[in-house]
């Protein structure tokens, strides 16, 4: 099958609570290199090291207000050799050994990602703003500049209650690249996908996406296929995806768990899909040639990561 390596990374740890919902991704577990694997348990808040060969180091960090402790993050990153413990509007950093450097606040409740001399400034995948954007952070997370803007489209259905929310009809995707270099911009109702640069902070190109089918369309077909499959559906889940694959690949699925997605490469060259939106949510990291994918134990329940050839990958994620 061509595993060449597992990582047991965690293996007397298992997922609780709303872990089990989120799953063991991108955003939970990353790859630093020489220096292993960091792996951030968000229902405990605290942040465990491994090796590269995936033997417990240490515990990085743990729930608490005092110097190196972490409240509410739900993810991490690696990037410039320094760890990024992020929650909203908060920033812990990291030494490449996992030693506690500061922490940092900015002023807005932002969806934050690293980016390369700075931030960037996401709106939640969740929000009901009429009018969202995307703004540049510098390191220390206070706001530069406009990166862009855009109006979602919201139905404004009747409110039997004070407390219920008007239904987004379709939201902005947004994804960005492994190396951080690009964003990839779908905005609410449109049929092409933006591509900027984020080192010269210009838009650069488009992809397009052809037709898609209506957005009622869109969610009659997703309530039909979640049915089928037995799952719970979330207020959001419906929503189009927008995802990058860790080898650099971009997918954008108007109907999650419905429909087939269209997929590029980083060039925005067309590809033939080969990975379903599960398959995404198990794919942790790329290096020379080889994915990163995690499985999960069915005897302990534990998670490891299996190191996959590219060529090997889809019989890989299918047979399990």
């Amino acid at each position: 099958m061509g595993i060449f390596l597992i990582l047991l990374l965690g293996s007397s740890w298992k997922l609780t609570g709303t872990d089990i919902y989120r799953g063991f991704t991108s955003e939970r577990v990353v790859n630093a290199g020489k220096n292993g694997w960091f792996l951030l348990d968000s229902q405990e808040q605290r942040i465990l090291h491994y090796d590269i060969s995936g033997k417990y180091l240490k515990q990085v960090s743990k729930r608490g207000e005092g110097p190196g402790e972490i409240n509410q993050a739900n993810k991490i990153q690696f990037f410039d050799n320094h760890l990024y413990a992020i929650a909203q509007s908060r920033v812990w950093v990291f030494n490449s050994s996992g030693m506690f450097i500061r922490k940092m606040l900015t002023p807005k409740s932002l969806d934050l990602e690293k980016i390369p001399g700075g931030w960037l400034g996401l709106p939640s995948p969740l929000s009901i703003l009429e009018s969202n954007e995307i703004i540049f952070l510098n390191e220390g997370l206070e706001p530069i500049s406009q990166l862009c803007r855009w109006d979602e489209i919201i139905e404004k259905t009747p409110r039997r209650r004070r407390t219920q929310l008007p239904l987004k009809r379709d939201r902005a995707c947004i994804a960005i690249s492994p190396d951080r270099e690009r964003l990839y911009l779908r905005r609410p109702g449109k049929s092409f996908i933006e591509v900027w640069d984020l080192l010269k902070r210009t838009r650069v190109s488009e992809m397009s996406l052809g037709v898609t089918l209506s957005l009622k369309d869109n969610l009659a077909l997703h309530r039909e296929a979640i049915e089928k499959k037995g799952l719970s559906i979330g207020i959001y889940s419906w929503l189009p995806e927008l995802r990058c694959v860790p080898n650099g690949d971009i997918y954008f699925f108007s109907i999650p768990h419905a429909s087939p997605p269209i997929a590029f490469d980083p060039n925005g060259r067309s590809l033939v899909p080969k990975y379903t939106l599960e398959d995404l949510d198990r794919l942790i990291d790329y290096e020379g040639g080889f994915f990163f994918v995690a499985d999960r134990m069915p005897e302990s329940g534990a998670y490891f990561l299996s190191r996959i050839p590219e060529g090997n990958l889809v019989d890989y994620l299918h047979s399990r």
